[in-house]
């Protein structure tokens, strides 16, 4: 589903690789899934980030040894522990740019 959202929003092409539950991976906050996109495409953890709105997704990047990115627009998670947050798609947008 995720993907198919993410084609029908035209947003798909930017991404160069995906997993979904459909894949067979452990649920997050478990870092398989994580870890197997970072083996597949060569990525140090230390280098990437995991973008979420939910608190599992957060500690499914901290497993993987990732950082963490909250995207709570709702401030659903005001004590969080995540690397960095964002309120807007605007400042999201921002902060994975910067």
């Amino acid at each position: 589903r995720a993907i198919e959202q993410l084609e029908q929003d035209g947003l798909w092409s930017l991404f160069s690789d995906g997993v979904t539950s459909e894949d067979g991976f452990p649920h997050k906050p478990a870092p398989d899934a994580l870890r197997c996109l970072l083996a597949r495409n060569a990525i140090d953890p230390a280098e990437a980030a995991m973008v979420g709105d939910r608190d599992i997704d957060i500690e499914a990047g901290h497993n993987a040894g990732m950082r963490g990115v909250l995207f709570d627009p709702d401030g659903f998670y005001p004590n969080l522990q995540a690397d960095l947050r964002a309120t807007s798609m605007a400042e999201l947008t921002h902060l994975i740019l910067a």
